[in-house]
């Protein structure tokens, strides 16, 4: 434990130059790449620094309010090159926040042949708090192909596919192969791999670079295709912030044997869901089998609880499609509003529902794609302000055939402040729901139950827009239905639980479901007790084992299973440190 009861994590860095746009405003955490590689550039002034700092002492009776300081140093070879001191104010009553540090550096600072390490180190005590190793190359590099995009497969049973058709919690390993043209093994820089899913959500992920001998190196990323990510995705392949290549897969169609090569390895230029969809459309037809893929009815009756739901969403299939037979048979059909209110605590199968949705809409002929794309306040908002109609009408854009899915969008709703930018985002999406000429689109609003129905409450125009109908409550799920969860992932993982095993998982999900604050997890909380509990728990009681067997590495015991979560969650943990 850290002497001083700071914990810093999550440290992202980015170089700037005095004419870039962190130059000119305050910059988040959620603002940075993970990256630690960098082209160099010649107009580099500064380099950025953002990191999690986390309070240990939050909510401990009789702790005084300090102010910690904080060494932060660029070193080369371990000799130090720079350095900055910043504080943090510590207060019992805030958890974290996100330090942004600026480090003075330019060109002339770096040398591009070596690695850098920065070090967060406690003034005081001489503790190193946190560090990141970062290099820098010649922006020369990116004209070269110094690395060549080879091939790329996703893997099943050790065969070979170019697309799948997977189940959710299915997990498989897309494998990208390249050929080192010119970089000296020790230099290589890192490779991103940013995976655009079907619900337009990116996940940006540092691979590491297998040697196969030769020039030959493969990158393996797992992918997890979750409800809503079984679609067509497009792995984007990035060297130093430049695209150098990509693939377009699905995991919703026929198998297919292969792999891709060539001009199928190709960047796709303003790459949108709609855009992956059509591509993949022309590439091998919309010809999926109906024996391997269940219709959105089915895959929702396989979901866990969510019972209203699923009432009024077979209600809700009859009636749109008694209004598709008869616009068929030519008779009048005054088609009722697609938008919907998806009321709910987080983790409760909102965003999974809407891909079903979207998906039964398209079969219907109501949708043309029937894809998602997933915003929330800060993509809407973007980084500077006024930019909030443009990412709105680019997020409009995206959804056209499918459906725009809003998380969270009670945020944009401030009415306590006059010059919040989030109305200029719902004054947008309101133009766009009275534009009849445009009606192949759907708009879901999606939170908590209370602040999301004041949303509509006070803006009528867009409660006029989303009939009671279409209100959909998402309630928490019950701990039978979480230990429900934790028993299908475990299994569908290759994972046994011993009796005694799945008792402990039971009684931890009914301690944490009674235990349970506004922003208690549901599934997601139970993906975390696995994630982060059950299986590193595993991992720790095998290590001492030689050479554990299948049955040892599958069977989750009892003492596998965490302890429950804290009593008194129901006050939620305020964010930020004060600024005096």
């Amino acid at each position: 434990m850290s002497k001083c009861n700071i914990v810093i994590s999550n440290m992202r860095v980015c170089p700037y130059d005095d004419d870039s746009e962190l130059a000119k405003s305050f910059a988040f955490a959620d603002d940075f790449d993970k990256c630690n590689h960098f082209p160099l550039s010649y107009k580099m002034t500064a380099l950025a620094v953002t990191m999690r700092a986390t309070n240990l002492d939050y909510g401990e009776t009789g702790k005084k309010p300090r102010r910690q300081l904080f060494t932060i140093a660029l070193k080369e070879n371990g000799q130090l090159r720079t350095s900055v001191d910043f504080t943090l104010h510590t207060a019992v009553w805030v958890y974290e926040e996100d330090p942004h540090v600026d480090i003075p550096l330019s060109v002339d600072d770096i040398d591009p042949n070596l690695p850098y390490t920065l070090e967060i180190v406690h003034k005081k005590t001489g503790e190193l708090m946190a560090s990141k190793t970062i290099a820098f190359f010649r922006p020369e590099v990116l004209s070269v192909k110094h690395i060549q995009f080879v091939e790329a497969y996703l893997e099943e049973d050790g065969m070979r596919y170019r697309n799948l058709c997977l189940d959710e919690c299915d997990r498989r390993k897309l494998v990208i192969s390249f050929a080192n043209m010119g970089f000296l093994p020790e230099c290589m820089p890192e490779i991103v791999i940013k995976m655009h899913y079907h619900t337009n959500t990116d996940d940006l992920q540092i691979v590491t670079l297998d040697h196969r001998g030769g020039d030959m190196y493969t990158a393996e990323i797992e992918v997890q295709p979750w409800c809503e990510n079984r679609g067509v995705v497009y792995a984007e392949v990035q060297l130093l912030g430049k695209c150098i290549g990509g693939v377009l897969f699905s995991l919703n169609r026929k198998k297919e044997e292969g792999v891709y090569k060539d001009e199928e390895l190709l960047p796709i230029e303003g790459y949108t869901a709609g855009k992956g969809i059509e591509i993949m459309d022309e590439r091998i037809g919309s010809c999926e089998s109906e024996e391997e893929k269940p219709d959105p009815l089915t895959m929702l009756d396989h979901l866990v609880g969510l019972e209203d739901v699923k009432t009024k969403l077979r209600d809700y299939s009859v009636l749109m499609n008694f209004f598709r037979m008869r616009k068929e048979g030519g008779l009048p059909t005054a088609m009722p509003p697609l938008h919907a209110l998806f009321l709910g605590s987080p983790g409760t199968g909102k965003t999974t529902v809407a891909g079903i949705i979207g998906s039964m809409l398209h079969e219907m002929g109501m949708l043309s794609k029937g894809h998602v794309v997933v915003r929330e306040r800060a993509t809407l908002l973007g980084q500077f302000y006024s930019s909030e109609s443009e990412k709105t009408l680019e997020a409009l854009e995206e959804a056209q055939g499918g459906i725009l899915f809003i998380d969270e969008a009670y945020q944009l709703f401030q009415p306590n402040d006059p010059k919040d930018p989030g109305r200029f985002v719902l004054d947008t999406l309101m133009t766009a729901l009275a534009d009849e000429k445009r009606r192949d689109w759907m708009l879901i609003l999606a939170g908590y139950t209370e602040p999301t129905q004041q949303l509509l409450t006070q803006n009528p125009g867009l409660a006029s827009r989303i009939p009671r109908s279409n209100i959909y409550r998402f309630e928490d799920y019950s701990p039978a239905q979480l230990s429900e969860i934790a028993e299908r992932y475990l299994v569908r993982n290759s994972y046994a639980m011993t009796a005694d095993a799945q008792q402990a998982i039971r009684a931890l999900m009914a301690i944490d479901y009674s235990n349970r604050g506004k922003d208690f997890g549901n599934a997601r909380h139970v993906m975390n007790v696995i994630q982060t509990g059950i299986i590193p728990s595993m991992a720790r009681r095998l290590s001492s084992v030689d050479a554990p067997t299948v049955e040892q590495l599958t069977t989750v015991v009892a003492t596998d299973v965490p302890q429950p979560m804290k009593q008194n969650l129901n006050k939620r943990r305020q964010v930020g440190f004060p600024t005096c």
